[in-house]
């Protein structure tokens, strides 16, 4: 009973479903980052005790495991023009999953950095942000 009291004060879970039914995905994740820059930026560590990993699961309707996908991925880069930029993210940083009408789960991020997996967990879009800051730049997480 503690367990489960001390997990529903410290963490969510994220579900979605397909459009329609057919397969869903599931993530917990801590209720925040814990660090002190407010987005998991570069070099910010999750202080809240979960841990810096956690797994997106894409599960069929039935429940049976379809992918696991690491999360942060180990190979969490942007490119901008012809630099490529290690970003750092914590599973905090999560803000929402959900499904398009194609099927392709979309994993938004605190910062607005978008990740997208078609259901075998293999990335369909380069990570982008969907929002960009008021000088009409992207945040890298600075």
């Amino acid at each position: 009973f503690e367990l489960s009291r001390l997990l529903s004060t410290t963490t969510t879970t994220f579900v979605a479903g397909c459009p329609n039914g057919g397969p869903i995905a599931a993530v917990t994740a801590p209720l925040s980052t814990g660090g002190g820059s407010g987005g998991g930026g570069i070099g910010n560590v999750s202080t809240s005790g979960f841990g810096s990993r956690t797994t997106i699961r894409i599960m069929n309707n039935s429940g049976k495991l379809m992918a696991a996908i690491p999360f942060p991925p180990k190979d969490f880069s942007l490119f901008t023009g012809t630099q490529q930029i290690q970003i750092h993210r914590s599973p905090g940083d999560i803000i929402a999953i959900g499904f398009t009408s194609r099927c392709v789960l979309v994993v938004v991020l605190r910062d607005s950095l978008v990740l997208s997996y078609d259901l075998l967990g293999k990335r369909v879009l380069p990570p982008f942000f969907a929002l960009i800051d008021r000088n009409g730049e992207r945040n890298l997480g600075k």
